[in-house]
């Protein structure tokens, strides 16, 4: 499915620069352009400085029991070599039963508040055997049916990207996810992503091709821009996939983040008016970054009248950027291409 952004060039390269294109500044910002990069050696060697496990050990640090745990998989998942089939987990008795636990107490929630495109396509999930309440997926399948339906693939991560590196493989239609399944003492809210987090909150919604288009416009986005830049992108990130709300016809308030639909603790507090809804701004999403915790901002969360509103969020943003050349992404090649003025759009 085409997007406005293909039936209108114009502003789809407006998205990509502001300023003249010119060959030494892309060199100067070097950037991956291929899946092939992004994999490259020189490319993780350039973002490695960005991981930082501190989080992951904290978060782990209460459960003793489950230190081990965490370390086994990440190895597992360290292991990994792109192409290669992902390997599969063999979760415990216990965290099954935090995975059914959570389904059951989840699925009430996402069926009164979750909208209704994420609710048509998890049930397309469940039909398909590929999500269960009684069993915890296997990230291999779950990726197949996604890149079936929208391209994207999922990857596993030994530990948690640094947001260029994630935000960058977005670009190509790649999502890195942890395998690990959190904790019984962080059943009702985890701050991190597990597969609960992928699995109940992002998996329906990325397989859609509209929506994943949003996924690859902000990884084309944070293509070759400095740093503050990436992390304002996060901002907009965090606030329009992650924490995502969406204004439905009644009016109705609908949820379409994923790290609200896999949070008991979150969609409570939106079905009992505990938070404050207001219009996405990007100003004051890009303000609220500062000195920002995932503990602080729970109680504040923007709502976008459509899928296309969130769109021109980050098309809004795009535009700011000192990015000094156009970018597109070549659906043949399935590359990015830096074009001067003369290029013409070819389409995603």
């Amino acid at each position: 499915m085409r997007s406005s952004i293909a039936r209108n060039p114009k502003k789809f390269l407006s998205f990509l620069t502001v300023r003249p294109f010119s060959a030494e500044a892309a060199r100067e910002h070097w950037f991956p352009r291929t899946i092939d990069e992004l994999d490259s050696h020189k490319y993780q060697k350039s973002v490695s400085g960005e991981i930082n496990t501190a989080f992951l050990d904290t978060f782990i640090r209460k459960e003793e029991e489950y230190q081990d745990r965490a370390r086994a998989i990440k190895t597992l998942a360290a292991d990994f070599t792109p192409g290669q089939r992902i390997p599969n987990v063999v979760y415990t008795e216990e965290e099954t039963a935090v995975w059914k636990d959570v389904w059951d107490r989840l699925d009430v929630l996402q069926q009164k508040l979750a909208c209704e495109e994420f609710l048509f396509v998890k049930q397309k999930l469940i039909d398909a055997d590929i999500l269960s309440p009684n069993e915890i997926p296997q990230m291999e399948n779950v990726s197949n049916y996604i890149e079936k339906k929208s391209g994207f693939e999922l990857r596993p991560a030994p530990t948690f990207t640094g947001p260029r590196q994630f935000l960058n493989s977005l670009a190509f239609k790649v999502f890195y996810c942890p395998q690990f399944v959190r904790p019984q003492g962080k059943a009702m809210y985890s701050v991190l992503p597990d597969v609960i987090h992928t699995y109940l909150g992002h998996a329906a919604l990325i397989s859609q091709p509209v929506y994943a288009e949003i996924f690859q416009d902000i990884g084309i986005a944070s293509l070759g821009i400095s740093d503050k830049e990436i992390h304002e992108l996060y901002a907009i990130y965090w606030y329009a996939v992650e924490q995502g709300l969406i204004l439905k016809p009644g009016p109705k308030v609908k949820v379409t983040g994923a790290h609200l639909l896999a949070n008991i603790r979150q969609l409570e507090k939106i079905e009992n008016g505990e938070v404050n809804i207001k219009g996405f701004n990007l100003i004051e999403v890009l303000s609220r970054m500062d000195g920002f915790t995932l503990q602080e901002h729970d109680k504040t969360l923007f709502i976008a009248e459509n899928y296309m509103g969130i769109q021109d969020i980050i098309h809004e943003f795009a535009t700011s950027c000192k990015r000094p050349f156009k970018l597109y992404f070549n659906q043949e090649t399935h590359s990015v291409d830096v074009c001067g003025k003369t290029h013409m759009f070819m389409g995603r």
